[in-house]
Order: structure tokens, then C-alpha cells, then sequence
């Protein structure tokens, strides 16, 4: 069964969905709004997002979703009314678009296209979501609020192995071997300078990496 989020305040929209989708092949939910929040949690709380459907009247910004599909790499269909168009350029993270929604066979055509030529660089198992913060394992990109957020690759890959056990404390030696390897000969100091540098960059919001007194540190989920 595929997973379908769709954004859409449209009750004309709604109803050919719910008529369309109400079948042993989809799983769909559909959300009156769409904000940081509200798809963060989504992204938190569902294991496996096949598909994503956007309004364009929803928010009437396709730089914003654009933005949020390049940092989660979930395939996405737009809805857009034929009066729209000259707003949408040609733009490679748009996946495909419907106008109007006038035939519930197009909107089945368009869905089943999408689960046929989906690319296997669309894997939303390989997003990390805490809180705010989202990490693409495949982009290896790092967002903050939906804004992408530049990491040397150690700092990249220092985030990415405390995120993976969140609550878990790690002794900086135990960082040291696991991210520098076990032949690297700097010091503990090395970690601190990566972690001091981490925090500047993504806890504008919420504070996630936190010291643990004489062993080392480890990162939590604000929002929980």
C-alpha cells in the first residue's frame, strides 16, 4: 500500500481524492495547511512517505515547496489551475502536475506514473528528522527549518552518527574512532572544535548536542 500526503484546503480536490484513493492501494491523508510544523511532524511520525500532493493555491509559493522536496527527496505532484501556469517554470524538482483536477482517471494515471519511474534516489528512509533539524543520508544535506544549512563533511558526518542514537552519550574517543577513524592521531580537542562549530550552525531553534561532564556528549530531541 503506498503512503500519499496531500496538502489541500480545495473541498473539490478533497472529494475526488476521497473517492478516487478510497482503495486497498493507497494510504492517503490529506492536510487543510502546510507549514514547518505540520510537515516536520508528518515527516517524524510516518515511517515511509511514498508520495506527496501540493495545492498550488495552498501556499502560492513554489520556491517553498521546491525547497522542502529538495531537502526530504519524496516525489511530489502539483495541483495548479490553468490561470497559474506562467508562475510555474520549468523546475526538475517538480515531479509532475495536474491542472485542474478535472478526471479522477488522470489524478490515478498521474499517481501510478510517479510509483513506475520512481527514481531509487527517492528513498525517504534515509532522512533523519529531530525536531527542526533534517539530514538527507543521500544529498548529505542538512536543513535547519527548511533551510539548508553548510557543514564541512566531518561536521556532516560527526551530526549524522550522534543523530542516529539520539540519547546516547559518546566519550570523545569514541567519536574520534568512529568518525576520524582509529589511526587518526590529533586529539581530544578535535572533537570539541567540530562540536562548538555544529551548534553555531544549527541550534538557532533548539539546543541539541549537549556535553556530558567528564565523558563526552550526545544529542537529543528537543521536542519530545
Amino acid at each position: 500500500m503506498k503512503k500519499i500526503i496531500i496538502f489541500t484546503k480545495n473541498s473539490n480536490y478533497s472529494d475526488v481524492f476521497n473517492e478516487t484513493l478510497n482503495n486497498e492501494l493507497y494510504d492517503f491523508e490529506i492536510i487543510n495547511t502546510f507549514n514547518k510544523s505540520i510537515t516536520q511532524q508528518y515527516l517524524a511520525s510516518i515511517q515511509k512517505i511514498d508520495l506527496i500532493i501540493f495545492d498550488f493555491e495552498l501556499t502560492d509559493n513554489l520556491e517553498k515547496i521546491t525547497t522542502f522536496n529538495q531537502i526530504i527527496n519524496i516525489p511530489f505532484i502539483l495541483l495548479i489551475d490553468k490561470k497559474d501556469l506562467s508562475k510555474l517554470t520549468l523546475n526538475k524538482k517538480i515531479t509532475d502536475t495536474i491542472i485542474n483536477l478535472s478526471y479522477p482517471e488522470e489524478l490515478i494515471y498521474r499517481i501510478n506514473n510517479v510509483f513506475i519511474n520512481k527514481h531509487d534516489n527517492y528513498n525517504s528512509k534515509n532522512i533523519i528528522v529531530i525536531a527542526d533539524l533534517i539530514i538527507n543520508l543521500d544529498k548529505y544535506t542538512i536543513s535547519i527549518a527548511n533551510n539548508i544549512v553548510d557543514l564541512t563533511f566531518k561536521e556532516f558526518e560527526l551530526l549524522t552518527y550522534l543523530s542516529k542514537n539520539v540519547d546516547k552519550p559518546f566519550s570523545r574517543d569514541s567519536l574520534l574512532n568512529q568518525v576520524w577513524g582509529y589511526d587518526y592521531i590529533g586529539g581530544y580537542r578535535t572533537v570539541d572544535v567540530h562540536i562548538r562549530r555544529i551548534r553555531a550552525k544549527i541550534e538557532q531553534n533548539y539546543q541539541y548536542i549537549h556535553t556530558i561532564r567528564n565523558i563526552g556528549y550526545k544529542i537529543t530531541n528537543p521536542s519530545k
